[in-house]
């Protein structure tokens, strides 16, 4: 996890750079296990993005992946964490409102579960 907090705020240092201006850092999820054990999980996660970027800084739960692919093509999303076939499908109607950072990969009980890592920042 420290890694990932390390690598996350190197990302963010660069979005300041790049003149990334919201008044809120909105962390994006589609709805991939319980919104409550989401909201525990990334509240980590948000606490240290706050401090790093000097924005308040909360999680969105979408309601479905739909609506989370909808409102990370709008805007309303700085940084989401999309399903692999979400991110597909997304980068293929809008290629020039989503771009890749990283891969995140879960091990847990012998799954894996991977989440590519976005924004709608133009490198």
């Amino acid at each position: 996890m420290k890694k990932f907090l390390l690598t996350a705020g190197l990302f963010f240092l660069i979005f300041q750079s790049m003149g990334f201006a919201q008044d809120t850092f909105v962390v994006g999820v589609v709805p991939f296990t319980d919104p409550a054990k989401l909201e525990k999980s990334f509240q980590p996660f948000t606490d240290y993005i706050s401090k790093s970027v000097g924005l308040p800084a909360k999680l969105l739960v979408s309601e479905s992946y739909e609506t989370f692919a909808d409102d990370f093509v709008a805007g309303k999303i700085s940084l989401g964490f999309f399903v692999s076939v979400l991110y597909v499908q997304t980068k293929n109607k809008h290629p020039d409102k989503i771009h890749y950072v990283a891969t995140c990969q879960q091990f847990k009980g012998g799954k894996t579960r991977g989440h590519y890592i976005t924004t709608g920042i133009s490198w």
